[in-house]
């Protein structure tokens, strides 16, 4: 066929075809450049996405959007955009707790420290006072059992632990760590006013055998000393026969003798 001689037909066939970039609303220039731009646009947003960490993604991302939204700044932000994002979405106080946790990891993470205000959902937790001792010390020593079998072996060692923390005020933690090489055992008895020493301090002593500190402290190394010295047994029989301690029963605070077995300073 003859070619056409319609000039328009003409230029039609000669205009070259738009760049696919140019067509598709991409950056004008080199494609080196414009993958180079998208590769570091998807890293920026990956590392805003992860910066309170992977499991806090949904929250952060929350509160990029709407800091960006508002025009406030995410990392490190202000009091009046944290205080406003918790008031613009609204929810239950554990899913607040959380939204604060994340933005405060991302801080962290980044280097910052997350400011918070004095009051409100954001404000920092504050610490209740340490409860108030609980009563009498030596009233609930005397209550614990001394007699019988498991009751007496557990009572001993209730008493033992309200000693260390009511009466000498150790922590928790400090009580469940001691052990016999922290403990020293006196070598005279109450005549001479030696007392056990548990962990450098002194029980104290009581006028009462049932009340007395020391003694429950010395009553828990007696059985302590014979279930290790003599065996599991011999422990059983011994608290099946003892006697409970009454007001005219005399103080006793040197452990027997097989109570050196397991280790505690003379």
């Amino acid at each position: 066929m003859p070619p056409s001689d319609d000039p328009f037909a003409a230029a039609a066939a000669a205009r070259p075809e738009p760049e696919p970039n140019a067509a598709a609303g991409a950056p004008i220039g080199p494609p080196e450049l414009a993958h180079t731009a998208t590769t570091t646009d998807l890293a920026r947003s990956d590392a805003r996405r992860d910066a309170a960490g992977p499991g806090y993604v949904g929250e952060w991302a929350l509160f990029c959007e709407y800091a960006t939204a508002t025009d406030q700044p995410a990392l490190p932000t202000t009091v009046a955009a944290l205080t406003g994002f918790l008031a613009a979405l609204p929810a239950r106080p554990a899913t607040v707790a959380r939204r604060i946790r994340a933005i405060a990891a991302a801080h962290r993470r980044a280097g910052h420290l997350l400011t918070r205000p004095e009051d409100g959902p954001a404000a920092p937790r504050t610490h209740p006072a340490p409860a108030p001792r609980r009563g009498n010390p030596g009233l609930m020593i005397a209550a614990c059992p001394t007699r019988g079998w498991p009751a007496g072996l557990t009572g001993r060692r209730d008493a033992l632990l309200i000693v260390l923390t009511e009466s000498l005020e150790y922590t928790h933690r400090a009580a469940r760590r001691l052990r016999p090489a922290n403990i020293t055992v006196p070598t005279t008895g109450p005549a001479g006013g030696a007392v056990p020493r548990l962990a450098g301090r002194a029980a104290p002593s009581g006028a009462d055998p049932r009340t007395c500190p020391a003694c429950a402290v010395t009553r828990w190394l007696d059985i302590l000393g014979l279930a290790d010295g003599l065996g599991r047994g011999s422990a059983r029989m011994a608290l099946t026969a003892a006697d409970a301690p009454t007001p005219a029963s005399p103080h006793q605070h040197t452990p027997s003798e097989p109570a050196r077995r397991c280790g505690w300073g003379r």
